[in-house]
């Protein structure tokens, strides 16, 4: 390229700006979106092999509780130790009342906790990658979920 080092920095300054604004390519949200929704029918249905199928090999679960929700003191890993644990949320709350459905929170899918009252639980960030769960965000802290509405105190 006989460009100027100045002029390569505004090409790549450009290309930057065009690739942010472009976002995500299409139905790539759909995609994602797709797998979480895939994933809360396996829980509701307590599908052990589906819901391992979903998630990538590697796959890490984590949860905040800010110290006022009970959360696990340390990350997931796995798809069995994940699934595991999911399936046991998903088989608690069920007896509770909890409502488990897909949300977008962040700029991605979300699986959403709420009680037999309504209020929220839980908001579980999904991130997907290659049609699998790479990862899960679980946000219990009830002073991080105050501003989407009731709060519930019990959890399952």
């Amino acid at each position: 390229m006989e460009r100027s080092p100045q002029s390569c920095r505004q090409v790549y300054s450009r290309a930057r700006r065009h690739l942010a604004a472009a976002g995500p390519p299409d139905g790539a949200g759909a995609d994602r979106t797709s797998v979480a929704e895939a994933l809360v029918d396996a829980l509701h249905r307590a599908d052990v092999a589906r819901v391992e199928a979903l998630l990538a090999a590697d796959v890490r679960f984590h949860a905040d509780g800010g110290g006022r929700a009970p959360a696990i003191a340390h990350p997931l890993e796995g798809a069995e130790a994940v699934a595991r644990f999911l399936l046991g949320l998903a088989r608690r709350g069920a007896r509770f009342g909890l409502q488990l459905d897909v949300i977008e929170a962040n700029g991605g899918p979300a699986l959403r906790a709420r009680g037999a009252d309504g209020a929220w639980l839980a908001v579980m960030a999904v991130q997907v990658a290659g049609g699998r769960v790479l990862g899960l965000q679980n946000q219990i802290n009830p002073d991080k979920l105050a501003h989407l509405g009731q709060v519930g105190t019990s959890r399952p």
